[in-house]
């Protein structure tokens, strides 16, 4: 096995820098190179024979701890996306948005805590916002400022895992071999949108989870009251919010492969001088997913374009399954 230690430092990063409207350049900016970020981790590659003789197991494992950090943007301003932020000593594409408290349980209104630490609810009948009376939930009397895309947004989490890596066995008896490959990735976030987006309560399709939805039978849940065509209000539509912000760590079975290599002394009966290998095989790929993330899929994202919005998944297609078979032969 091997050990490596890795620090990537990338300088003079690509960014928009903005100009004076007066100097008629197109979208107010101009490319510059004036962004850094590092990124830096630990490599971890180990080869192992675990059993031989007639059956023989091998296991090839890679781990991967990686770290990233901007270190510098324009005038270090924050750059920011629908969901995600670019900010100096934070990783790329950040998760950013409102963070969610739950559920007030007197009234089914949401609450959330603001960039002061303020415990606000929403109350869907007004779309008016009120401080929490923490005790008595049901107070609706102190009235107070909507929530704030500048004051009120925070870093909701990181979109890269903490570690990750695959881990392969092979295993073979006589003429049957059988390949095994796992891949895994732990402590990624994804702000599920297309789970938000089910929640419209409207007269369309929502997700299941709205029968969760907050009754004076059902006090205690995470889904708030009915308010029908209100879920900008109710569920922040278009805004980042821990709500819907999920863990993303898997195991996943990449590939299964299964053959069988005829004997030769049976080939030879058949193909003497011609053919000197024939192995037959199936194989799936992609065949299982082991997550509590409530998506399609934990590996997705949206965005294809950029990096900046990375950890977002609206209504992006899963990997598929394929299934495979087929014949190898030598000569």
């Amino acid at each position: 096995g091997s050990v490596d230690y890795f620090q990537n430092r990338i300088d003079d990063m690509i960014l928009d820098a903005p100009t004076s409207p007066t100097a008629g350049l197109p979208g107010n900016n101009i490319s510059k190179n004036i962004g850094s970020m590092i990124n830096e981790g630990i490599e971890l590659t180990l080869a192992s024979e675990n059993l031989t003789g007639a059956v023989q197991w091998r296991t090839n494992l890679t781990f991967t701890y990686a770290t990233n950090e901007i270190v510098s943007l324009n005038n270090d301003d924050d750059i920011i996306f629908t969901y995600t932020i670019n900010r100096v000593g934070e990783p790329i594409s950040a998760l950013y948005g409102y963070e969610y408290a739950g559920v007030n349980p007197a009234n089914g209104n949401p609450m959330y805590i603001k960039g002061d630490g303020t415990l606000v609810q929403g109350n869907p009948l007004d779309n008016t916002y009120y401080l929490v009376n923490t005790e008595d939930m049901s107070d609706l009397s102190q009235p107070t400022t909507p929530l704030s895309a500048s004051a009120d947004r925070k870093v909701l989490g990181n979109t890269a895992p903490k570690f990750f890596g695959g881990i392969g066995n092979t295993f073979s008896f006589r003429n049957l071999d059988l390949d095994v490959f796992l891949t895994y990735g732990v402590g990624n976030k994804i702000m599920n949108v297309t789970r938000q987006a089910g929640m419209a309560q409207e007269f369309l399709n929502n997700s299941k989870e709205i029968l969760n939805r907050w009754t004076p039978e059902n006090p205690n849940t995470e889904v708030p009251r009915l308010s029908y065509a209100n879920s900008s209000f109710l569920n922040l539509d278009n805004n980042g919010s821990s709500r819907f912000v999920e863990d993303g760590s898997f195991l996943r079975v990449q590939n299964v492969s299964l053959g069988y290599t005829i004997p030769e002394s049976i080939l030879s009966k058949f193909a003497a001088g011609t053919i000197s290998k024939v192995r037959l095989f199936a194989q799936v790929r992609n065949a299982f997913v082991f997550t509590k993330y409530s998506g399609v899929d934990p590996e997705l994202n949206f965005s294809t374009t950029t990096n900046s919005q990375f950890g977002v998944d609206f209504n992006t297609n899963p990997q598929l399954r394929t299934f495979t078979a087929g014949l190898t032969l030598g000569f």
